[in-house]
């Protein structure tokens, strides 16, 4: 395999390096979103401002296209 999705592990991605030294490794989308929460809570963002920034993130995460992500992108924008 090229690409593993993985929870954040250490053993976990210590054994697929060891096995699978040429493939990829990314944080599944769940764990990365609850990643960012947490660094949001650590950091003092408000409850308004860290539902407003998961909302719009979880949102980019899910598109299902590069077309997609775009229209989310400047939607975002305005």
């Amino acid at each position: 395999p090229t690409v593993f999705i993985t929870d954040d592990s250490a053993a976990e991605k210590k054994a697929l390096k060891m096995t699978f030294y040429n493939s990829k490794q990314i944080l599944c989308v769940i764990h990365t979103l609850s990643a960012i929460s947490t660094w949001l809570l650590k950091h003092g963002y408000s409850s308004e401002s860290r539902s407003k920034i998961y909302d719009a993130l979880h949102d980019l995460m899910w598109s299902r296209s590069e077309k997609e992500l775009t229209n989310r992108l400047v939607e975002s924008e305005h």
